[in-house]
């Protein structure tokens, strides 16, 4: 539908109306599969009040969460020229920031989004059956995942930072920062992992505390750091912001449950396993860059660091790669099957 625009105008209608459109499409699917999968429609009896009392700090959260970013698309641009930026150029810099780098940031958010959605019922029925062995497993055993999850796209986005944003959108200037912004990618994936714990564990309103706490500290970088780094202090906001959220989850996980992580070794080992996969993604990526076309030379040099974060890990036995990989061949999706009516012989 961006092809009917015109002008900005009509072109920004046809993307709200392409947007609007999926929702309703995805919406519907989801619907059907309900039903597909044994779904009824039943009335409930007598439980508005808790899904009110676990709901209303979630979508506390959501709602928050779009509000903030109108907000910092008016602080950042009107604090980018108080320290000099043009409007043009601070408008410039900000598009460039959320529109092309942040996106990228996200991707590892998707995967631990779906880990996150298959966590809550197992962690919740265990909470109801005080089963705490089992909740200590899972919770340390997806937190090393959602750890291995965001330190696997690090050397990527580190070592070919600047070819990842010209390729995409044919702008050094969002690679640049995204290479700069990728440590960012850990305490995001662990923030997002450990708020659905707590919600599983209902503690939703403490979640949501602590997303409060750290939306603080947000604004207070977005208010004072672009004099010193300018569009950069929004990297470093969301930064502080997402590391505070997550200490502070972890923290009350630790507390309620009274468990222990036992995640500092294997985070400290792929910290540093870090380092070696992206240099060579790094190394290969400029020595390609006059030999092969942008897109051979991201796939090689991305492929060289990842696998080399893979080796080190498997080496060391940070994560068991091995186990893995099986674990996902014996996965298998549920098919949709139609009964058959049994024929009466009688």
């Amino acid at each position: 539908m961006f092809s009917f625009g015109i002008g900005s105008i009509s072109t920004g209608i046809g993307a709200g109306l392409s947007l609007s459109i999926a929702c309703g499409l995805s919406m519907i699917f989801s619907i059907v599969l309900y039903f597909i999968y044994g779904g009824k429609l039943k009335k409930p009896d007598k439980i508005y009040k808790e899904v009110l009392k676990s709901s209303t700090p979630i979508t506390a959260v959501r709602f928050l969460s779009s509000m903030v970013q109108p907000i910092i698309a008016l602080i950042i641009p009107a604090r980018l020229i108080a320290v000099g930026y043009t409007s043009s150029q601070a408008m410039s810099v900000y598009g460039i920031a959320v529109g092309m780098t942040l996106p990228l940031l996200f991707i590892p958010i998707t995967l631990v989004g779906s880990l996150s959605t298959a966590l809550i019922p197992d962690i919740s029925a265990a909470a109801s059956n005080e089963n705490n062995a089992h909740i200590e497993n899972r919770i340390t055993s997806s937190i090393i995942v959602t750890m291995f999850i965001a330190f696997l796209m690090i050397p990527v986005f580190i070592g070919a930072g600047e070819n990842i944003g010209t390729f995409f959108f044919g702008n050094v200037t969002s690679g640049a920062l995204l290479a700069s912004a990728a440590w960012i990618t850990l305490p995001m994936a662990i923030t997002n992992i450990s708020s659905s714990i707590l919600n599983a564990l209902g503690m939703e309103v403490k979640s949501f505390v602590n997303y409060l706490v750290g939306s603080v500290f947000l604004f207070l970088a977005l208010w004072f750091l672009p004099a010193v780094m300018g569009i950069k202090a929004l990297i470093v906001g969301m930064g502080v912001c997402v590391t505070i959220t997550s200490v502070l989850n972890l923290l009350m996980i630790k507390r309620k449950l009274k468990i222990k992580y036992n995640i500092t070794k294997p985070m400290v080992s792929m910290a540093l396993f870090v380092v070696p996969s992206s240099a060579i993604t790094f190394f290969a990526t400029n020595l390609l860059n006059n030999i092969l076309p942008l897109f051979f030379n991201l796939a090689i040099s991305c492929s060289l660091g990842v696998g080399m974060f893979l080796v080190l890990c498997s080496i060391f036995n940070v994560v068991n790669i091995r186990g893995m990989f099986f674990e996902a061949k014996k996965f298998r999706f549920k098919k949709f099957r139609f009964k058959k009516r049994k024929k009466n012989n009688t």
